[in-house]
């Protein structure tokens, strides 16, 4: 029987995130949730720069449509170029 790997989140790291961006940094509502750009199942990391703060229906739709979302936070200019060396082999 194979393990499941499990998750472990820096929570402290990300309320410590939540409390500095308590904005939505799509569409500037109240933040009520913190995701991760790079997803912790692709060995994303829970540091600052791996953040997002969003509100619920922008978290929802971050992950209902991945790449409609990147574009968005391109356009907005909030991407990392470190963000896309991992995720190239993921959705591209």
């Amino acid at each position: 029987m194979i393990e499941k790997r499990k998750r472990i989140v820096d929570r402290q790291a990300m309320i410590d995130y939540g409390i500095e961006n308590p904005r939505c940094e799509i569409c500037n509502n109240v933040a009520v949730d913190i995701h991760h750009i790079v997803p912790k199942s692709q060995l994303g990391d829970d540091v600052a720069s791996n953040f997002i703060s969003l509100c619920r229906d922008c978290h929802t739709e971050a992950h209902k449509d991945k790449r409609k979302f990147q574009d968005k936070i391109k356009s907005l200019g909030l991407w990392n170029n470190e963000w896309y060396f991992t995720l190239k082999n993921v959705y591209y």
